[in-house]
Formats: C-alpha cells, sequence, structure tokens
C-alpha cells in the first residue's frame, strides 16, 4: 500500500535536496546506477555550469541513450558513463576516466540501489566516494528499513516480487541506526525523509494518507580529513 505515492515523493525529495546543493555551490553531480530516471536530463540545460554524470550498466544505458537522441534531448553537460559493476569498480572509474573532477564540489546520487547490494559492498561503495573527491562531497541515497518495521515496510508480497524480479533485498538499515554507521565510513547523517515526513511535505488533505514506509532518503556529507 502507497508504494506508488513513496517513488513520488521519494524523487521529490532527491530532486529537492540535489537542487538545495547546487545552490549551495555543488557543480557536479554523479547518480549511480540512474537507471531510466530524468534527474540529470531535466536539470542540465537550466545548470549549465554543473556538470552532470550517469554511471549504470552498458546495457540499460544504450537504451536510454537512443531514447534521448531519438527526442533530440541533448546537454553538454551531461554525460552517460557506461559501467559493469560485475567486472569494473567503482573507485577505479572515479580514479582513472577522466570523467570526473575530484575537486569540484559533488552531490552524489544512489537511489534504489544499496538495498540490492551486500554490506561489504554498501561499504566499499561509500569509502570510493570518500576517496574519490577532494571538496566538499554530499551523498543523496535511498536505504531500507529492516522488513518488520511497519505494517506498510517490506511486507511478504513486496518481498516475494522482488525475488521474482531478480531483485531481492540484502542490505537494510534500520534510520536510528543509519548515523552511527555513517560515522564508521567517514560521513555525518544530516537529515533523513521517510513515510510521515514525506506525508507532511507533499500531501494534502485530499490525498489518501498510506505512504509506503520501507525506504528513506538521507542525505550524508563527507567529514573533513
Amino acid at each position: 500500500p502507497g508504494i506508488t505515492r513513496h517513488y513520488v515523493y521519494r524523487k521529490r525529495t532527491i530532486e529537492r535536496e540535489v537542487l538545495g546543493a547546487i545552490a549551495r555551490g555543488a557543480t557536479q553531480v554523479v547518480n549511480l546506477g540512474a537507471g531510466f530516471d530524468t534527474l540529470a536530463m531535466r536539470l542540465a540545460p537550466r545548470h549549465p555550469g554543473v556538470r552532470f554524470i550517469e554511471m549504470d550498466h552498458p546495457a540499460t544505458q544504450r537504451v536510454k541513450r537512443d531514447a534521448l537522441l531519438n527526442a533530440g534531448i541533448t546537454a553538454a553537460n551531461l554525460q552517460l558513463l557506461p559501467v559493469d559493476f560485475t567486472t569494473e569498480t567503482l573507485a577505479g572509474h572515479l580514479a582513472g576516466s577522466g570523467v570526473f573532477d575530484p575537486d569540484r564540489v559533488t552531490v552524489a546520487v544512489v537511489e534504489g540501489v544499496l538495498m540490492y547490494l551486500d554490506d561489504a559492498a554498501v561499504r566499499v561503495l561509500f569509502q570510493s566516494l570518500h576517496a574519490g573527491f577532494r571538496d566538499r562531497l554530499t551523498v543523496v541515497f535511498t536505504a531500507a528499513e529492516p522488513a518488520d518495521r511497519s505494517r506498510h515496510s517490506y511486507g511478504p508480497l513486496l518481498k516475494l516480487y522482488l525475488r521474482l524480479k531478480g531483485e531481492a533485498l540484502h542490505w537494510t538499515c534500520a534510520h536510528e541506526q543509519l548515523p552511527g554507521f555513517l560515522e564508521t565510513q567517514g560521513y555525518r547523517l544530516e537529515r533523513w525523509a521517510g513515510g510521515g515526513r514525506f506525508r507532511s511535505d507533499f500531501g494534502s488533505a485530499a490525498s489518501p494518507a498510506v505512504v509506503h514506509e520501507g525506504e528513506y532518503v538521507a542525505v550524508a556529507v563527507r567529514l573533513s580529513d
């Protein structure tokens, strides 16, 4: 219940956070596992001084690249970087691709990705981002609550659906435990938003109250070395 509304609120929250980071001086936006998300392609023309980079599997990006080409959507500051993380590493691309500027103030988006990784891979991702940029770094990401946290969380039907789609959940983190986890990775939690905050930010008296509560959006900043 409420999963479609949750996706809308999640997208709006992430876009608000990215725009806020740009307003505070970010000049590089990196979207990891962007899929068919439209955030970068919509914001790039409006912010020509910001570099937008999407990283995703080559097969997914091929479809997206063709769609953008057919629609005549181009932006000189938008780059699609194909990456197959089964054979390549994030750290290797950040250091050696020549696409990223480590000295730019950067905001990284990691949406709908972490819950499908194991704990070790999640830690490697945060550590790779931490080491890959020298200026201010903000990470906007989604994380899944443990399945038993809410009636409108990742219940048995949704878990079965995800397994059938080959997207079984592996990494979850209760929001109360997130500050401690991030500190071990060299970050500070700035804020997080889930079902209740989504309702207060975007809901209305005319809309149904149920919002999926199994996933939340979090914003973390890298601590100074």
